[in-house]
C-alpha cells in the first residue's frame, strides 16, 4: 500500500502525532509478520539496503529509551527523501518517557507537546545540513504501550 504526503508534511507540527499514528499502525501490522518473512523481504528488496545504511549512519545519535522494545523499522521515500523509522514500544507511563527524552535530548529540540482528549504525544527534532532527526512519543487512551519512534530524514 502506497500513500502520498504533500511536501511539508513531515515537517508540519500538527502532522507529526498523525505520522507517528500511522508508523505504530504499520508496526502493529509489520510485528504480526513472521521474522522468516521479514528476513526474506530485506534481503530481496535494494531500497531496503539503503535504509539500512541509512539507519546506521545516524540512529545510533538518538538515544533509545531504556527497556523499549523494537516493534518496527519502516523506511520509505517522501518526497524525494529518504526516511528511517525505528518504532519502539513500551509499558511505562507517557510522563516517564516523556521526562527521560526531555533529560537525554538537548534542550531546544522540543518541537511540540500536546495533549487532547484521548491522547498525549511530544516531538524532538535535531536538524543538521540536509538531515533531520526526531524522536515522536505517543500514547493513545486504551492502548496499553506508550510508541516511541526514532526518524531519519534525509536525502
Amino acid at each position: 500500500m502506497s500513500r502520498r504526503f504533500p511536501t511539508d508534511y513531515l515537517s508540519a507540527q500538527r502532522g507529526v502525532p498523525v505520522l507517528l499514528i500511522a508508523w505504530s499502525l504499520l508496526a502493529l501490522g509489520c510485528a504480526k509478520s513472521t521474522s522468516e518473512t521479514q528476513s526474506n523481504t530485506i534481503a530481496s528488496t535494494p531500497p531496503m539496503a539503503s535504509a539500512a545504511i541509512a539507519m546506521n549512519d545516524l540512529m545510533p545519535k538518538l538515544p533509545v529509551y531504556p527497556g523499549a522494545t523494537l516493534a518496527a523499522a519502516p523506511t520509505a521515500t517522501v518526497s524525494g527523501k529518504h526516511v528511517a523509522s525505528q518504532v519502539y514500544t513500551t509499558r511505562d507511563p507517557f510522563d516517564k518517557v516523556y521526562k527521560w527524552y526531555q533529560a537525554a535530548l538537548p534542550a531546544n529540540s522540543e518541537t511540540a507537546h500536546e495533549t487532547s482528549q484521548g491522547q498525549e504525544s511530544a516531538d524532538f527534532t535535531l536538524s543538521g545540513g540536509t538531515k533531520q532527526q526526531s524522536v515522536s512519543i505517543l500514547k493513545t487512551q486504551g492502548v496499553e504501550v506508550t510508541n516511541i519512534t526514532l526518524t531519519v530524514t534525509g536525502e
